[in-house]
């Protein structure tokens, strides 16, 4: 197989990590790859490590912007990318190193314009010795049987396809999956979604295809930290996770209607983010009476206030109809601190045995 594939990689401030990352999927099974790394406007010494690489590795392409942002530097990258195929990475993750062979087997097997594994989470400092197995299934999913996938982009695992695998899950993020380019550049990410802009990016491009092949395998380690992006402290969470809800319902009507749980459970689960990561912040300037305040007025404007719309809430999760409860009666403050407080010192528990375990 002569195909080309082209590595898409964002990077911001990833000195740590790029240079490891670039000389680990140069270990590909499949040789014929490029690796475009797009610097995104990094402050420390990515981007002359960019520009190393790039002169020093025939394969590596760097492109610099001014800090736009992941999707904005995905674009780029998608728009530069010369390969048959596509496939996305961060700086800090792993990819199996016959993810691209076993990729594009299939593709070439079943005609399928998108293969989709799977990822698992670790640690920072972790990295794990996965092995694609026999044992492990495949489905071809055809446009009638696309909600499956739609399930498993808006957070809920789909049965059927869990069964494929033992190791990992499917997600929501643009990462392991290898992607027709012609698609890929077609279907670029919504910069003009601030938050969630992945879940519809993989919606749009599921739309596209006609045919896709989900794998067991689990192809990629995906590296979190307490402090992300996603989670920390945005300020403008409201107004973005509106606009995400939003642009979710107008773009999926169909899937929404049929599939009411998930589509409210998005809502509930970004009203409570709001409630964690911006009010509960150490960050949030807002005193507690300017909190309370603050959830009171929100809940009462689109889109949350549907959650609480006739028997809106007997679709939710336990959890979540008990955060309804708190929202409502002003109450959430405290709850939440305590669960941030159990939460971080879980984070340091697990992180401090993985710290002996590599002694």
């Amino acid at each position: 197989m002569n195909d080309l594939v082209s590595i898409v990689m964002p990077v911001f401030n990833a000195e740590n990590y790029i240079e490891n990352c670039v000389k680990d999927l140069i270990k590909q099974s499949h040789k014929h790859i490029e690796i475009i790394l797009v610097d995104d406007g990094s402050t420390d010494n990515t981007s002359l490590l960019c520009d190393f690489l790039a002169s020093n590795i025939e394969i590596v392409k760097c492109y610099h912007q001014k800090n736009m942002g992941v999707s904005s530097a995905r674009n780029l990258g998608t728009e530069m990318a010369t390969g048959d195929f596509i496939i996305y990475m961060d700086a800090d993750d792993f990819l199996v190193h016959d993810a691209i062979s076993e990729g594009l087997r299939y593709i070439n097997r079943f005609d399928v314009e998108m293969v989709v594994a799977r990822e698992i989470m670790v640690y920072p400092g972790q990295k794990l010795e996965l092995t694609l197995s026999q044992e492990n299934g495949y489905e071809v999913l055809e446009s009638k049987d696309f909600d499956e996938l739609r399930k498993t982009y808006l957070g809920f695992q789909s049965e059927k396809l869990q069964k494929l695998g033992k190791v990992g899950e499917l997600s929501g993020r643009p990462c392991e999956r290898l992607i027709r380019a012609d698609i890929a550049k077609d279907i670029l990410f919504p910069v003009e979604i601030p938050l969630g802009e992945d879940k519809l990016w993989n919606l749009r491009l599921l739309n596209k295809c006609k045919k896709v092949c989900v794998l067991g395998d689990c192809w990629y380690q995906y590296m979190i930290y307490p402090d992300s992006a996603v989670r920390g402290y945005h300020g403008n969470r409201r107004e973005k996770g509106s606009i995400f809800i939003k642009s979710l319902y107008i773009e999926n009507k169909r899937f929404c209607n049929e599939h009411r749980m998930i589509f409210l459970e998005n809502i509930a689960i970004m009203l409570y983010c709001i409630a964690f990561y911006d009010l509960s912040s150490k960050d949030c300037p807002m005193s507690n009476r300017e909190k309370i305040q603050y959830m009171a007025e929100t809940i009462k404007d689109d889109p949350w206030r549907i959650l609480w719309k006739g028997s809106n809430s007997r679709y939710l999760s336990f959890a979540h109809r008990a955060m309804l409860l708190l929202y409502k009666a002003r109450l959430w403050i405290i709850p939440l601190k305590i669960y941030k407080y159990l939460k971080t010192l879980k984070w340091k528990h697990e992180t401090k045995l993985l710290r002996q375990d590599r002694k």
